[in-house]
This record gives C-alpha cells, sequence and structure tokens, in this order.
C-alpha cells in the first residue's frame, strides 16, 4: 500500500516477464529490483550492504585468527621439546646451585681459618715492624751523633789544615831568614877570618 503496486496495469505483466532477473548496473531495474520496490525491502539494501562487508570483515579476521592460532599450535608443538630441554636445564641448574652452596660453605670455613692465620701473620709482621723501627729510630740516632761528630772532626780538620798551612807559611818565612842569617854569619865569619889574618901579618911585621 506504501508503494502504490497492488494493482498492475495492463500490459506490465509482459513488461514485467520480459525483465532480466537483476540489473546488471546501478541504474537498471531488473525483476529483482522491481520485487524489492514492491515489497519495501530496497531500503533495507544500505544497510545489508554495511552488514554484508563487516560480515565479509569478520570472516577475514576470523581466518587471520584461525590461521594465527594454528600457527601458534605449530609452534607449541614445536617447543614441546624446548620446553622439556628447559625443565631439565632448570633442574640441573638447581643441583649446580646446591653444589655451589655446599662448595661455597665449605670454601667460607676455609677462608675463616685462613682469615685467622693471616691475622696471627700481621700480628707477628707488626711486632717485627715495631721492633725494626724501634732499632730503625735507634740507629738514626746513632747516625745523627755520628753525622754532627764528623761535622765537628771535619772543622778541627779544617781548622788544623788553615793552621797548618799558617804554620808553613810562618816556617818558610823562619827559613828565609835563616838562610839568610847563615850567609849573614858565613860572610861574618870570612870578615872575621880576614880580620886576623890581616891582624896576625901586622903582628909580625911589626915585630
Amino acid at each position: 500500500m506504501d508503494h502504490n503496486r497492488f494493482l498492475i496495469l495492463q500490459g506490465e505483466v509482459e513488461q514485467i516477464s520480459l525483465m532480466k532477473p537483476k540489473g546488471l548496473t546501478a541504474h537498471e531495474t531488473g525483476l529483482l529490483e522491481y520485487l524489492e520496490d514492491i515489497i519495501g525491502s530496497n531500503k533495507y539494501i544500505e544497510d545489508i550492504e554495511k552488514m554484508t562487508a563487516q560480515v565479509e570483515q569478520l570472516n577475514d579476521e576470523r581466518s587471520i585468527k584461525v590461521q594465527r592460532t594454528k600457527m601458534a599450535d605449530r609452534e607449541r608443538e614445536g617447543l614441546v621439546g624446548a620446553k622439556t630441554d628447559a625443565e631439565t636445564f632448570l633442574v640441573q641448574q638447581h643441583r649446580l646451585r646446591q653444589l655451589k652452596a655446599i662448595l661455597f660453605q665449605q670454601q667460607g670455613k676455609h677462608a675463616a681459618k685462613t682469615v685467622v692465620n693471616a691475622q696471627e701473620l700481621v700480628a707477628t709482621l707488626d711486632a717485627k715492624r715495631i721492633a725494626e723501627k724501634e732499632k730503625l729510630t735507634s740507629a738514626t740516632k746513632e747516625a745523627k751523633a755520628l753525622d754532627d761528630e764528623h761535622i765537628q772532626l771535619k772543622g778541627d780538620y779544617e781548622a788544623l789544615c788553615t793552621a797548618l798551612e799558617e804554620h808553613k807559611s810562618a816556617f818558610a818565612l823562619l827559613e828565609r831568614k835563616d838562610v839568610q842569617a847563615r850567609e849573614r854569619m858565613k860572610s861574618l865569619k870570612e870578615k872575621e877570618k880576614k880580620t886576623r889574618s890581616i891582624s896576625s901579618k901586622r903582628e909580625r911585621e911589626g915585630s
């Protein structure tokens, strides 16, 4: 009643029978479009197309997810061996940690004993170090005293060397004076000898 198609006019029956089952283009009317127009279902075409597109999209997504699920199942089946290996590895690792803990305990006991021995050795070495330090202090004092004595002796030696040089100079002067005195004495003796000779000669001539 809404489409006013309750009455089919004369000549339309033949026209309807000659219609194509479906229009080839969007603007061409076929029997399907004609019937849809009569029953009023053509107003749902856009919604049907949207729902069809959504269904196709959902089918595509479903196919992708199914494919991913199958791939995940294959990967999971492929990882069974790896899972078994990982579990074996974890068990062995746990056992290794237990053995390491036992080893660390033993090493800790040995290290504690070594520390005690090392502390005793350090105490002994400290005692020796203190004794050596005292010896070094004493030797340092002795060396200081020897250095002071050496400085004093060096000063005395330098003073003696200076005095010796002065005495050498004085001795050389005295030696020169002695030579001069000897020469003068020799000259005086020769003069005295000549004088005596002359006196004796005069005495002999006078007698």
